[in-house]
């Protein structure tokens, strides 16, 4: 490759270069005025229009919904405490009941012994009788 070719080479490689960055400045440039101030529009409508809805539903949640929401919560814990209780009230009564009827039934198998080997001793008394 001679000098100048390679002068030649080197001056289409810059010309490519400058072509490109002017583009590129094109481009930017372009963003510059047409992107940016749509964006900047699109932000303050945001703002203006659709954060104070926003900023008021939550308000309204925080301030309506949110101790209603706390009071059923109250609620509903104070109930299930208050059924537990209950339940754990009717499982010592039951526990109870229980205990008396074991007892009762162990008087009763008593008995029933008692009345079984007097009716074996007269049933002896009768065979030997007959």
């Amino acid at each position: 490759m001679t000098n100048e070719e390679f002068q030649k080479l080197v001056m289409e490689q810059l010309t490519e270069l400058g072509k490109g960055q002017r583009e590129l400045q094109h481009s930017i440039i372009k963003i510059e005025n047409e992107q940016i101030p749509r964006l900047q529009h699109s932000i303050a409508r945001i703002e203006t229009e659709r954060l104070p809805v926003l900023q008021n539903a939550i308000t309204k949640i925080e301030n309506e919904r949110l101790p209603a929401l706390h009071n059923s919560i109250t609620k509903i814990e104070n109930e299930q405490g208050e059924k537990i209780t209950a339940l754990f009230d009717a499982r010592e009564v039951q526990l109870d009941v229980n205990q008396r009827i074991l007892e009762a039934l162990t008087r009763i198998e008593n008995k029933v012994d008692k009345v079984s080997l007097k009716v074996a001793a007269h049933d002896a008394v009768i065979r030997r009788a007959r």
